[in-house]
Parts: structure tokens; C-alpha cells; sequence
């Protein structure tokens, strides 16, 4: 963070991921050193020197040089300790103070509420808004009708009648009796109509007008909640520091 002492929430919000990224990767990195590297700590100087005269071209000088200390390694990654810790800080301490008043179509709902809750609230009412969108509407087709008389909400309509039909057994005559021959006929089944059903729907549903005055009003509130919070987040950083007092306390 720079040392200069003003800043918006927003700003610092936007730098925070950042921060947070190169401090895990540089803390990591420094485990895997200390972990499986400890070679990179360690360095020698060996030189061989023959008593024989005669042989002091065997003589032998071996070196590794030693990469880094650990030291240096903590004083490298402490910058970057020092830095996230005092982003958090500061955000922290600043939403304390960040608030807004939630308005909706002109109307106040609720004042000074916090930053945090405002970015809460868009995440949880994005899920209640997955449940309206879910909602089943009436069938369409229909000509429906709110009956208060069965209960608030539902609806009625009446479908075409339909008629009940039954087998029934028919003669048919073909030829007619003669004072000489006997009438002939055959016996044959029908379906003839019996009775009639008339249907009455009844549906607990919504109208797809309904529906969509319900999702309007769950996205205006998700609309208030961002500008809410897009407002709350131009406060003004609260400037204070501790990673640097944490790494002292830790170094002592």
C-alpha cells in the first residue's frame, strides 16, 4: 500500500486481491524453500593438498556457493506479509464506517446500513430471485378466474364439456319380416352418449403477470442494493498499520 494517507474503500477493495495473491504465492514458495530446498542455505569451500611434492597435481579445490540465508529469504517475504496485513486492516476498519441508505424507487427502505451487508444482501437475494423465476404460472389457454370463495390465490375455469359415452347394443334391420320370410337384422355395439362432464379447473398458481411485478421487485432491490454499496464504498480509508509491528513482535 502506498503511505499516503487517503484513499477510497473502493480503491482499496480493488487492490486487495492483489495483495492477498502475492502474499500467499511468496509464503508458499518460501515453505516449499525451507521444505525442500534447505540445500540453498548451505555452502562449502574444500581444498585437497598433497603432502607428496611429487603429487601436487592432485591437488583438488571443491566449492558450492551458498545461494541465499534465510535470513534474506524472511526479510524478502516480510514486505509482503507487512502489506496484505495492513490491506486487511485498513478495510476492516473502514467498513466500520462505510454505510449507505438502501432507497428504492425514490423511497427510503433503510439508512446507514453497512457495506458488508449491502454485498451480502445482492449474493442472497440473487438466490431468492432463482426461486421466483421458478415459480409455475397458469396454464395458458384459459380463461381464468380469482375465487375468493376456495381462497386467496385461486384460480378457476371450466373446461368444454365432455360427453360420457357407453357401449350399447344395437339392432339393425336389414330386411323386413314378409308374411314369408322372417325380418333380418344384425345386433352391433355403439357408442352412444350417457352423460356429460363438465370440469372445473382449479389452480393455486400465479398469472404470469404476477410473476413477472414479483421478479421486477426483487431486481430493483438488487439494483438499490449495488448502488448502495457502490455509494457506502467511497468512504474514505481509515489509514492504519500492523503487519510491520506483527513482523517486529515475531522477530524479537
Amino acid at each position: 500500500m502506498s503511505k499516503e494517507k487517503n484513499g477510497k474503500l473502493h480503491e482499496l477493495l480493488a487492490v486487495e486481491t492483489d495483495v492477498e495473491s502475492a502474499y500467499k504465492k511468496v509464503v508458499d514458495e518460501a515453505i516449499v524453500t525451507f521444505t525442500k530446498k534447505a540445500d540453498h542455505f548451505f555452502g562449502f569451500s574444500k581444498v585437497l593438498t598433497m603432502f607428496d611434492d611429487t603429487k601436487q597435481k592432485e591437488n583438488l579445490t571443491e566449492h558450492k556457493e551458498m545461494v541465499s540465508t534465510v535470513d534474506d529469504k524472511l526479510n524478502y517475504v516480510k514486505d509482503f506479509i507487512v502489506r496484505y496485513f495492513d490491506v486487511v486492516l485498513q478495510k476492516e476498519k473502514t467498513n466500520q464506517t462505510a454505510t449507505a441508505d438502501l432507497i428504492v424507487d425514490g423511497k427510503l427502505i433503510a439508512s446507514k446500513l453497512p457495506a458488508t451487508f449491502l454485498l451480502g444482501m445482492e449474493t442472497k437475494l440473487k438466490r431468492v430471485r432463482d426461486m421466483y423465476e421458478s415459480i409455475p404460472t397458469l396454464p395458458p389457454g384459459y380463461m381464468w378466474t380469482e375465487d375468493e370463495k376456495l381462497g386467496k390465490g385461486i384460480y378457476t375455469t371450466k373446461q368444454n364439456d365432455v360427453l360420457k359415452t357407453a357401449k350399447t347394443l344395437i339392432y339393425t334391420l336389414f330386411v323386413p319380416a314378409t308374411d314369408k320370410h322372417p325380418a333380418q337384422g344384425k345386433d352391433h355395439e355403439e357408442n352412444i352418449p350417457v352423460g356429460r362432464y363438465e370440469t372445473t379447473m382449479q389452480y393455486g398458481m400465479l398469472t404470469p403477470a404476477r410473476k413477472s411485478v414479483l421478479l421486477g421487485n426483487v431486481d430493483k432491490l438488487i439494483l438499490a442494493c449495488k448502488q448502495a454499496r457502490q455509494r457506502a464504498n467511497c468512504a474514505e480509508v481509515q489509514y492504519e498499520e500492523i503487519g510491520k509491528t506483527i513482523m517486529d513482535l515475531i522477530h524479537n
